[in-house]
């Protein structure tokens, strides 16, 4: 046996330590390393049981991970090393219930319209706030304060590439912007500025 041969800890095997360094390699492979380290971060892993007992009385992986203060990659590698079947759709990383309610709140399916009120193009449309969510937040989920738009009349007016008319919206939508209060400005003027009186854009 030469004197850089080593045994493997992991799998038993001899394999032929190729640094030259005084740091003796232990494993043979990645691979072998990997078990190894895995194996001793098992060391710290809650018993299957204690684990099992909390999955079983409905907590998600990220309320586990909060009860042994750890991190929800953690709570999943735990899930994983013990065996134990998670939710169908992933509750480790699962939304917030309150941006799941956002999603269902407001979008283009709330407003399904065929065709860009700004420059009648089809295909995909978003749910553009007519006010910013930032000026009032009173307006944030009203479909009143929604104008369905393509992606480039919606990008373009946001960034002041694109004018979009008042004529666009319906009576009932203007009568109930022009009686918005925003934060620090009046809606009158504001309205003016960014739904001028205009044609609309080609």
């Amino acid at each position: 046996m030469r004197s850089r041969d080593r045994i493997c800890l992991v799998c038993g095997q001899q394999f032929y330590d190729r640094q030259a360094t005084s740091i003796r390699q232990k494993y043979c492979s990645s691979k072998c390393h990997g078990v190894a380290t895995s194996a001793r971060a098992a060391k710290s892993y809650p018993p299957k049981a204690e684990v099992q007992a909390l999955y079983n009385s409905g907590m998600s992986d990220r309320e586990i991970a909060q009860h042994y203060r750890r991190s929800y990659q953690w709570a999943l590698l735990v899930r994983r090393y013990h065996g134990i079947a998670g939710r169908a759709n992933g509750s480790w990383n699962r939304k917030p219930i309150s941006k799941q309610n956002d999603r269902a709140r407001w979008g283009i399916h709330r407003k399904p319209e065929k065709a860009c009120r700004n420059c009648g193009r089809s295909g995909r449309l978003d749910l553009h706030h007519a006010v910013p969510r930032s000026l009032c937040r009173a307006s944030k989920y009203d479909l009143r304060n929604g104008l369905p738009l393509c992606d480039r009349c919606h990008v373009g007016w946001h960034r002041k590439l694109i004018v979009i008319s008042r004529a666009v919206f319906t009576p009932e939508e203007w009568a109930y912007l022009t009686n918005l209060k925003l934060v620090d400005r009046e809606i009158g003027a504001w309205l003016d500025k960014h739904y001028p009186k205009v044609a609309r854009n080609g």
